[in-house]
């Protein structure tokens, strides 16, 4: 038993209360953790267990040619939170609501806000209306600090096509800034035919 002094956060109409250096144990389908953390520690850790950004509805329409994020698409990783040997993890939706004659859209996950490093990237779809992408990834974080280093591996599924793998070699990162994981997208032509909603996303620091 452990006195209860913080509240942290509520998961599946539980409330999780922990003290700092107490010994917890959280088990969740394939996930149990047992071991004596500080408060900041044992945060990161609870909110491993589960998703921390999850929408619940789709975003609004994106069009133009000028890469975008979407709404609804972008989570803030607080600064020096991820630590060498963090992964970062996250899934996305991308449905195409329009699409003018041969014109493309290119969606893309990116770290870093709308100018930061691509972690996975679509390429130009000539993409129909209702067909949707796929994407998934992991980030692992090497080293941190203002000259950090990541690497990272995607997934990317089309409705229409099969599986592409992608992976990213080690890349400059600066953990020691707030990080933004955004969703992007941008047409090659400004028609308003040219339209895509997220509606999916999720992401969570996993380790």
């Amino acid at each position: 038993m452990f006195n209860v002094i913080k509240t942290i956060m509520q998961k599946n109409g539980v409330a999780l209360r922990y003290q700092a250096g107490s010994r917890v144990q959280l088990t969740n389908g394939l996930r149990t953790l047992n071991n004596t953390y500080t408060n900041t520690q044992l945060e990161t850790k609870l909110n491993a267990v589960g998703w921390e950004y999850n929408i619940l509805a789709d975003s609004a329409a994106r069009t133009g040619t000028t890469e975008a994020v979407f709404s609804n698409g972008s989570w803030t990783i607080a600064a020096d939170r991820p630590v060498a040997g963090s992964v970062i993890e996250f899934e996305a939706i991308v449905r195409c609501t329009g699409q003018n004659g041969t014109d493309t859209q290119t969606f893309a996950v990116r770290l870093g806000g709308v100018s930061g490093t691509v972690i996975a990237s679509t390429g130009a779809l000539d993409i129909g209306n209702g067909e949707f992408a796929v994407i998934k990834g992991k980030i692992q974080i090497r080293t941190a600090g203002g000259s950090g280093t990541l690497v990272a591996h995607s997934e990317v599924g089309l409705s229409t096509a099969g599986l592409g793998l992608v992976a990213l070699g080690s890349t400059a990162v600066a953990t020691n800034a707030s990080l933004a994981l955004v969703v992007t997208a941008d047409a090659s032509s400004a028609h308003a035919g040219n339209t895509s909603v997220l509606q999916e996303f999720r992401a969570r620091i996993a380790a």
